[in-house]
């Protein structure tokens, strides 16, 4: 069990059979899983879930305000789905409410496939889909509202055109800033965690503290012109769910 595992410090990275773990804190593991969809079943689900005209999903496009007051496009789509399994009916964030969906069937085959991976029982998934790295992002966030359960963690596919992700201890956070800190070469060791998520590729947020002491986005990326579908599961108890993003 990758959370019971003794380490003899804290960070400490290490690669098994090409699977990726960095225990963060006593709290917080990272588990990053390439390919953990082969090719033909990702490019299926990349193809069915895209905005269009036969996609199972309705994809919500919303507008956000910014610091200063201006009434903007947020820089990505999203849909809220659920198996239906008493989870929420609702998702508010930043003044945004997407109401719950059902899932597709290929998404919930999806989901136990995570399921029995981890061990889980995740019912709803959130989606996001990044036209391309140019507009597209998150901003940094952290998924820490009581109405997820943080034992179970967050599973994330990452479908389309790779992505970077970063994680950021928010202690780091408060001392230089979020987005400075980013940006500095010279950063406490263990502090900033980067790493490219490729198509099929599957990564998991463990632990009780990874959401409150770690925060984490995908920036800009000029370099990445193509579509990236983002599906993160949780396993909620709520009736709604509201959180705050920055963008």
């Amino acid at each position: 069990d990758i959370l019971s595992r003794h380490v003899p410090s804290f960070p400490h990275t290490e690669t098994v059979d090409g699977v990726s773990v960095w225990y963060l804190d006593e709290g917080s593991t990272l588990v990053h899983i390439p390919g953990a969809l082969d090719e033909a079943l990702r490019s299926a689900l990349f193809n069915e879930l895209a905005p269009g005209p036969d996609c199972p999903i309705r994809w919500e496009q919303h507008h956000i305000r910014t610091p200063r007051g201006d009434r903007v496009p947020l820089p990505r789509k999203t849909a809220l789905l659920s198996d239906g399994q008493g989870a929420a009916t609702s998702y508010e964030y930043s003044g945004i409410t997407n109401l719950v969906q059902p899932m597709p069937e290929s998404v919930k085959s999806l989901a136990q496939f995570i399921n029995d991976i981890r061990g889980g029982t995740y019912n709803v998934a959130f989606a996001n889909w990044y036209a391309n790295g140019r507009t597209s992002h998150i901003g940094w966030h952290a998924d820490a509202e009581s109405m997820i359960d943080q034992e179970c963690g967050i599973a994330s596919i990452s479908l389309g055109e790779t992505g970077l992700f970063q994680i950021l201890h928010k202690g780091e956070q408060k001392r230089l800033g979020a987005t400075k800190a980013a940006k500095r070469v010279k950063i406490e060791a263990g502090r900033l965690v980067e790493l490219y998520l490729c198509a099929g590729d599957l990564l998991f947020m463990l632990g009780k503290d990874f959401q409150s002491n770690w925060i984490h986005r995908v920036p800009k990326d000029k370099q990445r012109i193509l579509a990236r579908l983002n599906l993160t599961f949780r396993l909620l108890h709520c009736i709604c769910l509201h959180m705050h993003i920055c963008i």
